[in-house]
């Protein structure tokens, strides 16, 4: 397409011609190529300082030996991805007007108001084998190998795209999160803490196995209405929930996601009656983080949700975040997520120690 449209403007008359997205660099490059050599007095002050540049560039790239990479439906905030320099691919939200690249085009707030403006609906697709491709391709200029944590197998077809993708190169290890949206975020900060402690991406993996068994992670949603609409569940589960005005507990159940029960009442109500049956009667948990998601939740909403979580489980760290749109799109709006670890077989704090010796 490049080279076609190139050959038309040329045909036109024009003297050059640029593809989108244009940067000030290349548009600078193309306009000094027509312009008098007399009249330029800055032209090898500028390709010095691109060559400095690049070169320090490159010296910062070859000092990473790892990149992580995961799906934008992992919910990972914009402060968290830079923090750990961890790049996400986006899906796509096919509606009635078009296709929109999450996280790039469209929001859950935008895709709330076009929902509720048009009638219509939206699903998501993930994004083709070449565009992982490309991803891998340009994670792999700045590190030596990639660490590329997918959605839950079970769960669309980014895994599956993921993997294909993943055997044009020998460096790009393919990871089942075997997680959605929160989930799959706590999968991609341990992969992160992990290369900070100097691990390698054979240990890395390893370890991403076991921790995938001590996390657990639900969703509460508004409706079984939006699950049923995109094929997650049957007719006759949609009908009770929707007899019994359930709001549906969702659960990862051997990286598939699965009805495994309701919660009554309006909506603040259920809310509090999921988090408390999720974590207050739990044991083992581990208190140093828990996940939460939410799509469409107010301010005040939020404030409750956090609040009720911390009644119920007092965690040294609490992330919130709103979810993408892709998740919203699935879930629905008013929906949460919450996800956490459980602590390692045979490991107990120095509580339940002293209440064994009493």
């Amino acid at each position: 397409e490049q080279g076609r449209a190139e050959t038309t403007y040329l045909g036109y008359g024009f003297d050059g011609y640029l593809l989108k997205p244009v940067d000030g660099n290349k548009l600078e490059a193309e306009i000094l190529k027509f312009l008098p050599e007399e009249i330029i007095e800055y032209r090898r002050e500028t390709e010095e300082q691109d060559t400095d540049n690049a070169v320090q560039k490159l010296l910062m790239h070859k000092r990473r030996k790892i990149a992580i990479t995961s799906d934008c439906v992992c919910d990972l905030s914009a402060e968290l991805q830079k923090k750990y320099d961890i790049r996400l691919i986006y899906q796509y939200i096919e509606t009635d007007s078009g296709s929109f690249c999450d996280t790039r085009e469209i929001d859950a707030d935008n895709l709330s108001r076009y929902l509720s403006d048009s009638g219509s609906r939206a699903t998501v697709v993930s994004a083709p084998v070449e565009e992982y491709e490309a991803f891998y391709a340009e994670a792999l200029t700045e590190a030596d190998e990639v660490i590329h944590i997918s959605l839950a197998k079970n769960e669309g077809k980014s895994y599956e795209h993921a993997v294909l993708a993943a055997q044009g190169f020998g460096r790009v290890h393919v990871i089942d999160s075997g997680h959605i949206s929160c989930g799959e975020a706590l999968m991609v900060l341990s992969a992160a803490w992990l290369v900070q402690q100097g691990r390698t991406a054979s240990e890395i993996c390893e370890e991403l196995v076991k921790t995938r068994e001590r996390i657990e992670s639900s969703f509460l949603l508004p409706t079984a209405g939006i699950f049923y609409d995109h094929g997650y569940t049957n007719r006759v589960t949609a009908a009770i929930c929707e007899t019994l005005q359930l709001h549906p507990v969702l659960r990862m159940c051997k990286g598939t996601l699965k009805i495994c029960g309701g919660r009554t009442g309006k909506s603040n109500l259920a809310r509090k009656r999921y988090i408390r049956r999720e974590l207050f009667w739990k044991k083992n948990i581990n208190r140093d983080i828990v996940y939460i998601t939410h799509a469409g939740c107010t301010l005040e909403e939020q404030r409750e949700v956090v609040a009720e979580v911390q009644r119920c489980v007092p965690f040294k760290r609490v992330i919130l975040q709103k979810a993408s749109a892709s998740d919203a799109c699935n879930a629905g709006f008013g929906s949460i997520g919450i996800s956490y670890y459980m602590k390692e077989k045979g490991h107990r704090t120095k509580r339940e120690k002293e209440t064994d010796e009493v």
